[in-house]
Parts: C-alpha cells; sequence; structure tokens
C-alpha cells in the first residue's frame, strides 16, 4: 500500500461476541441465515444473499479489534477499502486507546499488525457496495447491540474480501501451548476446553457425514481481513490456502476450534471508545468550513446517540454538553446510522 500512496485511518472499534465478524453493505432485518453465515451469504430469505454481505470466524473469538479505512491522502473523507485485524488480549486496541487517553489522533498500530506478516491470502467472498461499507459482529442486524463499523463514502462496486490466515499446528500440545499465548489460558484450562472441543467435533462428526480422517481442528486462524474496491484490484492476491471442502471447514471452526468468549458484552466500552476518537478527529481539524464541522459532529453524536438508546450513562450525559439540538430528520439519520431502526422510527 505505500508504494501506491495508499494510507491506513484508523475508523474505530467493533465489537464480536459470536466469534465471528461479518461484512456487508446495510442492516438488514434479522435471519436464520446469521447462524450459519460462512464466506460468502447464500441466503434467498433476505438480501444479505444478492452480495449483500461475507463472514468468517474473527481470529481467537471474540474480542475488540481496530479497522483502518485505506484511503488515498488526497481524499481522506473516500473509503477505498477497509483492513482490521484480529489479533489477541486487545493489543492494538489497547495501542490505540492508550493514544486517544493521551488526546491524540490514533496512528494505526503497524507495528502490532505486522507479528501477521507471514499470513496465507483466502478469498471469502465479495460485497456489492451502493451506499455504506460495515464491519461488526457475524450477526449485526437492524436494533442489534453492537457496535459495528460504517466507513465514509466508499466508492460504488463490488468489494473483494479476502482473510491473512495464520498456518497453526494441530497437534494436541502445540495448541495447549498456543492458547496459553494468545487466550491467556493456563495449562490446565487450556487442556480442558481443548479436549470439550474435540468431544464436540466428535458428537457432530456423523450426523455431518465428515469422514473418519478428517482432523478435527482448523489448519490455519484468520488473522486479518481486507475488502478491496475495484480501485484497489491490483491489492487483491490469489487464493495461498486450498480448502475445497467448505463445509468441512465450517465444521472445524464451529466444534473444533477453542474460541474465546466475553465474558459479558463489550459493547457500551466500544461505543464510547468510537466517541472519544470521534471526539479526536474533530479536535485535530483545526480551522474548517461549516460543511466538513457538521460532518465531524455527526460522526460523534452517532456513537453518542446509539450509547444514550442502550443507556450508557457515559454517552447519555456527554450529550447534555452540547447547546445544538438536532433537528428530528438528523436525529433519525444518526441513529440509522448505527442500525437503530426502532427507535428512529419512534422518532417520526
Amino acid at each position: 500500500m505505500d508504494e501506491a500512496g495508499l494510507e491506513l485511518r484508523v475508523q474505530g472499534f467493533f465489537n464480536v461476541e459470536s466469534g465471528r465478524f461479518a461484512i456487508g453493505n446495510s442492516f438488514y432485518p434479522e435471519c436464520d441465515c446469521l447462524s450459519d453465515l460462512f464466506g460468502q451469504s447464500q441466503c434467498s430469505e433476505c438480501p444479505r444473499g444478492n452480495s449483500g454481505a461475507v463472514g468468517f470466524p474473527s481470529g481467537d473469538g471474540d474480542g475488540i479489534y481496530v479497522a483502518a479505512a485505506i484511503i488515498d491522502p488526497s481524499e481522506p473523507r473516500t473509503t477505498l477499502g477497509l483492513l482490521a485485524v484480529f489479533d489477541y488480549q486487545y493489543q492494538m486496541a489497547s495501542a490505540v486507546r492508550k493514544e486517544i487517553a493521551d488526546e491524540l489522533v490514533p496512528d494505526f498500530p503497524i507495528e502490532l499488525a505486522m507479528q501477521f506478516e507471514d499470513t496465507l491470502a483466502l478469498k471469502i467472498g465479495t460485497i456489492n457496495v451502493d451506499r455504506t461499507l460495515l464491519i461488526g459482529d457475524g450477526h449485526f442486524a437492524h436494533d442489534s447491540n453492537f457496535a459495528v463499523l460504517d466507513f465514509p463514502n466508499p466508492p460504488a462496486g463490488q468489494y473483494t474480501c479476502i482473510t491473512y490466515c495464520e498456518e497453526v499446528d494441530t497437534d494436541f500440545q502445540p495448541t495447549i501451548e498456543r492458547l496459553q499465548r494468545t487466550q491467556g489460558l493456563d495449562p490446565v484450562s487450556a487442556e480442558r476446553a481443548l479436549a470439550a472441543s474435540q468431544a464436540g467435533f466428535d458428537a457432530v462428526r456423523t450426523a455431518l457425514g465428515i469422514d473418519e480422517s478428517a482432523q478435527r481442528m482448523p489448519a490455519f486462524i484468520p488473522r486479518a481481513v481486507v475488502a478491496l474496491s475495484t480501485q484497489l484490484s491490483h491489492l487483491i492476491e490469489k487464493d495461498e490456502i486450498e480448502t475445497e471442502e467448505w463445509n468441512l471447514l465450517q465444521a472445524q471452526f464451529s466444534y473444533g476450534k477453542v474460541d474465546t468468549s466475553h465474558r459479558q458484552q463489550m459493547t457500551d466500552s466500544t461505543i464510547w471508545q468510537n466517541a472519544m476518537l470521534a471526539r479526536e478527529w474533530d479536535r485535530a481539524a483545526g480551522d474548517i468550513d461549516d460543511a466538513t464541522a457538521k460532518i465531524l459532529l455527526f460522526d460523534l453524536w452517532t456513537w453518542l446517540y446509539q450509547g444514550r438508546e442502550l443507556g450508557d450513562e457515559d454517552c447519555t450525559n456527554y450529550l447534555k454538553n452540547f447547546k445544538y439540538q438536532p433537528t428530528v430528520e438528523e436525529q433519525i439519520y444518526l441513529l440509522v446510522r448505527r442500525g437503530m431502526y426502532e427507535a428512529a422510527s419512534n422518532l417520526q
């Protein structure tokens, strides 16, 4: 990307609570297909199946992950693509949060991302983008309780989604050591979790028609994903992982892999951090015209409005600091931008 003159602009944080992420072109109503979203959506019951959504496992499972817009510095409000990294133990999120706490616009923590530089490319699908580009938990939908990132002004067209995957040793002891390193598990807990996942896979093996010789765990862990517009087609890499049996791969990730699980949902804190990031972008803008100032203000308010709607006191109290009160139409926009359709309809 450096050679192409492109930059990474930290867009914010998104929380994953289901062990899977999704990239989409809109907030759609809840659908049963979300439970099985793996790769390109094939749903015939909702618009996700019309190149509207792509989903895949998110690294070691649940987490708060950092995503960046891929931009041309000459047009910083146009998104040519996105990049998200699925690290572990909140490494990148913590680094970005520290810069925000120091009242700085954060740089994308590329040094931390480079720990996954040897990952292998795997195409997982395409998205047809019209007005917006989104990334969030694999179950995000209308009125869902997640912090879902939207990216400004993506050029309309097809976006190619590629994951970059870390090859892992699936033998028992190396897996135990990896779980200790990436998930912070002690040896006993790691052995117990791995034994449970292996037993779970064996319990469904016959029902799913999986051959007895197939291994229980996937041989790789997704560590990053990009969604690239046609303008960035020169950056699209060929698959470096051969995966013909997607049903087997889905079963391995669903039943055989040990995932990190949040003890409690992390939406409120993720929304608040996105609001504070938007505040720093606003502060750093300096002398700007009224139209740009309004865009930056709405980038902040949209998170505060979602937080308030979900009952977060920090967001509720912060909104009291503003003298200007948005119009009903503006409030509807702020809520719809976060997928809060029911709250928006209550204003009409």
